[in-house]
């Protein structure tokens, strides 16, 4: 009788010692917190940068309707981490921009103009000889996605990427553990071993067709992303500028359905004109036009088939420059592009 008072005493004791496990483990579970031990290694930008995250984190595309081309994963990166009502998301970006001799008064810039709209101050620190971070001091509440951190990275080329750390309004009722979780990624920022290919040479662009390709020559300090639709691409071909500034940029869309896209930016008929030159072995008219948001910046477009060997198929070609000469030289860099031979199959 006592042997089996004492045993029930005991099997109490321990349901009881469970249940308070249970308790504190489901608690953890709730707050992120279980995070703190189960993390793993991610690439971001095709393997430009890597950074530790939660373990359950998974890289997601931004969100864009079935008419536009998701992003290059070598442009932005985005890391989403869920535990239950929590949300964290990382957001790499390219920038295409190398650093100069005032790169740390450029970085402090930065934080002032590019991230006004958080209505923070930031705290600004170095983490090792590569990352500048800005956490900061109030993060803004009213956002869907609360901005705790942004930092920029030197590559070993001098290139540099931008991160951002966002948490949820559910994730922001624990401030402590998202500045933890911060912190620890921040930390676990590393150069990774891709290189940006900035040299000079003639450049194979994917048609997404059966009977051809593009090839375009780009002078030094160019480079191509390509953004994939439904049925279409965008290749980007993107001069890398001094950071702070903005250098040139050319858009090729290949695809069945082009549009011009000068009443989009708010250029009237009054701004546009026209002129003559050379694209794909033959003369070619040029739509031209200015816009001033926040600048001035000229652009270029056109729209022209592939009669031979898809006559289905149609390039739009649309490039802007900060100035009229600038306009030249993407139109001589464009006077490179022909059609070519199919060499690899259509993604």
């Amino acid at each position: 009788m006592l042997a089996c008072s004492v045993r029930s005493w005991w099997v109490f004791r321990l349901a009881k010692k469970m249940r308070a496990i249970y308790q504190v483990t489901l608690f953890l579970a709730l707050s992120g917190a279980v995070w703190a031990d189960e993390w793993k290694p991610v690439e971001l930008l095709n393997g430009r940068l890597l950074v530790s995250m939660p373990a359950g984190s998974a890289i997601g595309a931004r969100e864009h309707k079935v008419t536009e081309a998701r992003k290059s994963s070598e442009e932005e990166t985005r890391v989403v981490s869920v535990d239950g009502l929590n949300k964290l998301v990382l957001v790499a970006r390219e920038l295409f921009a190398v650093a100069g001799p005032d790169y740390n008064a450029q970085v402090l810039e930065a934080l002032r103009t590019q991230f006004a709209s958080e209505q923070t101050a930031f705290k600004v620190e170095r983490i090792g000889q590569h990352v500048i971070a800005g956490r900061a001091s109030d993060p803004n509440a009213a956002d869907d996605a609360i901005l705790y951190a942004t930092c920029f990275v030197r590559h070993r080329d001098d290139s540099i990427q931008r991160l951002g750390l966002y948490f949820n309004p559910k994730f922001h009722e624990n401030p402590e553990n998202c500045r933890s979780l911060t912190d620890r990624i921040l930390a676990s920022v590393r150069l990774g071993p891709r290189q940006l290919d900035l040299a000079s040479g003639t450049r194979r662009l994917d048609a997404r067709s059966d009977k051809f390709d593009l090839s375009v020559a780009l002078p030094d300090g160019w480079l191509v992303t390509s953004q994939y639709g439904l049925d279409f691409v965008v290749h980007k071909l993107s001069e890398v500028a001094a950071f702070g500034t903005r250098g040139k940029t050319i858009g090729i869309y290949m695809g069945g359905r082009p549009g011009y896209q000068w009443h989009k930016l708010g250029a009237t008929a009054k701004y546009r004109a026209t002129r003559s030159s050379a694209f794909l072995g033959g003369e070619q008219e040029w739509v031209t036009y200015s816009t001033t948001r926040p600048e001035v910046w000229r652009h270029v477009e056109t729209i022209r088939g592939i009669p031979k060997p898809d006559a289905s198929w149609k390039v739009h070609v649309f490039a802007a420059a900060p100035s009229d000469s600038g306009v030249d030289e993407i139109l001589a860099i464009l006077r490179s592009a022909l059609v070519t031979e199919k060499t690899q199959p259509a993604r």
